[in-house]
């Protein structure tokens, strides 16, 4: 985070020119990283409430209750 604080501020005094298109370039690579992490998180939540399911079969109202929670 530092490091990254460190580079925009020496782009911001170096090139001037090109800071539209750098922060347009890294903006969507955050959105392409922070996609790919929630399609990640949303499938081992998926896997998650699929095995807490199977646990607790017997007592499907606290199984419905953390569902809720974890969702």
């Amino acid at each position: 985070m530092h490091f990254n604080a460190m580079r925009i501020s020496r782009f911001l005094t170096c090139e001037q020119r090109r800071i539209p298109t750098f922060f347009l370039w890294s903006f969507s690579i955050l959105l392409l990283l922070e996609s790919i992490i929630l399609n990640t998180l949303s499938r081992v939540r998926i896997i998650f409430t699929h095995q807490l399911w199977a646990r607790t079969q017997s007592n499907q109202v606290r199984t419905h209750g953390m569902c809720l929670i974890i969702n």
